[in-house]
């Protein structure tokens, strides 16, 4: 049972946090101006939540969410900040040249983000997500062992 208990978690996880994390990480690298102060806002808070474990993300969001506010179970995904900065950083990594190229062709902004720019920076990305799952199981695990088991 905690073997398909850890196997759920992981893809509930990562079916939220990756589609937010990814498009997240679109918007900053090819939608945002470049001198925007919330863009560096958010860039620093990510670098600094991606370095946090997620088990202090469960215990503040359990704390915070269901008890001072009083909104009930809600689900706290600490990997976010990981496969945004990750899938930001393989974004960023794709050279510039594919871009200019897929826009002198005739591509518009949007085509050229999902035909030229995803598709290279793919490995990165699944890097970021396997990352993300190392640390979703790692995360599990903990939980496991400090909430005990009740029959």
């Amino acid at each position: 049972p905690s073997l398909i208990n850890t196997f759920i978690m992981t893809v509930l996880t990562l079916v939220i946090a990756a589609p937010i994390g990814i498009f997240a990480a679109i918007y900053l690298v090819e939608y945002a101006q470049k001198g925007n102060r919330l863009v560096k806002v958010i860039r620093i808070t990510a670098e600094t939540l991606s370095g946090i474990p997620s088990i202090v993300f469960g215990l503040f969001g359990m704390l915070f969410f269901v008890t001072a506010l009083q909104w009930g179970m809600s689900l706290m995904a600490g990997v976010l900040p990981l496969i945004m900065r990750t899938s930001e950083e393989a974004l960023k990594a794709v050279p510039d040249s594919y871009r200019e190229a897929s826009f002198g062709l005739g591509a518009g902004k949007l085509r050229t983000i999902f035909t030229i720019v995803l598709p290279s920076a793919v490995p990165g990305i699944l890097a970021g997500i396997i990352l993300a799952i190392g640390r979703i199981i790692g995360e599990t695990a903990a939980l496991l062992y400090t909430s005990g088991t009740v029959a």
